[in-house]
């Protein structure tokens, strides 16, 4: 009785050691996967997120913006993802519109959903003002359909510079910049076609800085601290070439 006693409490004590490795490794991997900033580079997540939805009358609606916290810049217009699942509703056609946001122009593509659509998705395009200052900001996406009204507070963030790939394009493919400006890529294409599923990185030749593999919505920042003209380009595709010009502060 002895030895199947102190076998027993071996068992245990191995299944509870087990149980600990198994949750520091798996805490381990969730603070790698959402990475961090550093001075040089940055990426934002892939996922969908909200900060808090109303609904008045009987839409219910679930709204899911990709990437969760989208970037807007006056140099470019920013296609993004907004997935819709229509829960319940009076029926009829349902409008997206956009409010709350400041010096920064909101667009649905479609805006309006045909009536007996369930589920889909919309393009959401971003443009801010030469004025607009640069930080992150709330914005609310509204979904009316029959009289009802759902909705849903979401944010985005304002940069001064912003490169996003268009298939195998970077856009703008050249850009002017003053020494010590941070300068954003973000990849919002998916898959090219069937051979090229769209991958892409920023390789800048010198000072020889590489970005990591960019997922779709994912982006990279780089602080150009020295003036002068910098080429750079993607190592998947590398006909899909840029330039920032960086003038002397």
């Amino acid at each position: 009785m002895r030895h199947i006693h102190e076998r027993g409490i071996s068992r245990v004590v191995v299944a509870v050691a087990l149980v600990v490795l198994v949750a520091v490794g798996a805490g381990a991997y969730l603070f790698l996967g959402k990475g961090g900033p550093s001075a040089v580079t940055s990426t934002t997540s892939q996922g969908s997120t909200t900060t808090s939805s109303t609904s008045s009358g009987n839409l219910d609606v679930f709204l899911g913006l990709e990437p969760s916290t989208p970037l807007a810049s006056s140099d470019v217009t920013a296609n993004y993802t907004l997935s819709f699942s229509l829960l319940s509703g009076p029926g009829g056609p349902m409008d997206f519109n956009a409010s709350g946001a400041s010096d920064v122009t909101i667009r649905f593509d479609p805006s309006v959903i045909p009536d007996g659509t369930a589920s889909g998705k919309v393009t959401v395009s971003l443009l801010a003002s030469a004025s607009a200052p640069p930080g992150v900001e709330s914005f609310n996406i509204t979904a009316d359909q029959g009289g009802a009204r759902h909705v849903q507070t979401f944010q985005f963030q304002v940069v001064k510079y912003l490169v996003v790939t268009v298939g195998d394009t970077f856009v703008p493919s050249n850009m002017t910049v003053s020494q010590g400006s941070t300068v954003y890529w973000m990849r919002t294409n998916g898959a090219i076609s069937q051979y090229d599923n769209g991958q892409h990185n920023v390789d800048i030749r010198v000072p020889g800085a590489v970005s990591p593999t960019l997922a779709q919505y994912e982006s990279w920042s780089y602080v150009f601290a020295q003036p002068g003209g910098f080429s750079y380009y993607c190592t998947y595709h590398p006909s899909m070439t840029g330039e920032i010009v960086v003038s002397p502060a």
